[in-house]
């Protein structure tokens, strides 16, 4: 018999890699250059996915956060929006990926699953970026420094809470042996 691959799963890797290179993206436009610090994010993200760490994604979803923080400043509100959702896709999906491949294996025909994880998560991202995104420009497009402490704590929590949807802590989930 032989052992089971508990490397994360192809798609959901995939697409988080992808979404890690979107915040990239994001802090291209910016006056202040958070392009190093989204490279580095997206560089622990693939390192993760590789070896199927919780804890190198958890840095690298962290990282990634703090490199559109640091590129939010002076930018168009667009931008900064974009690289959350984007940053906070990449972390949720590679933690699925991880979980996935540490319960049922790589080989496990997971596709399905996965692609509707992938839908469900980039939509929940997707309109929660464009009802931030209405309210910034209903508002009249000002953002006191009150609603933006506001704004991040939200986002905080929120990551937060789609990560307490599992129970990580069960004896070596994310750690290949």
């Amino acid at each position: 018999m032989t052992d089971l691959d508990r490397r994360p799963t192809r798609l959901a890797s995939v697409v988080s890699v992808l979404a890690a290179v979107c915040v990239i993206g994001s802090t291209l436009a910016n006056p202040v250059p958070a392009a190093p610090l989204a490279i580095v994010a997206a560089l622990l993200v693939a390192t993760a996915l590789s070896i199927g760490s919780r804890p190198v994604l958890d840095v690298g979803g962290l990282v990634a956060i703090a490199a559109v923080a640091v590129g939010a400043a002076g930018a168009h509100p667009a931008w900064p929006l974009v690289g959350a959702v984007a940053a906070i896709v990449s972390w949720d999906l590679g933690g699925a990926a991880i979980r996935l491949g540490h319960q049922v294996g790589r080989a496990a025909e997971t596709t399905r699953l996965e692609l509707w994880y992938v839908v469900t998560s980039v939509g929940v991202g997707a309109g929660t970026g464009t009802v931030a995104y209405a309210a910034y420009t209903i508002a009249g497009g000002g953002l006191s420094l009150d609603a933006a402490v506001l704004l991040l704590l939200a986002g905080v929590l929120a990551t937060l809470a789609l990560g307490a949807r599992f129970d990580w802590g069960d004896g070596g989930v994310g750690v290949l042996r």
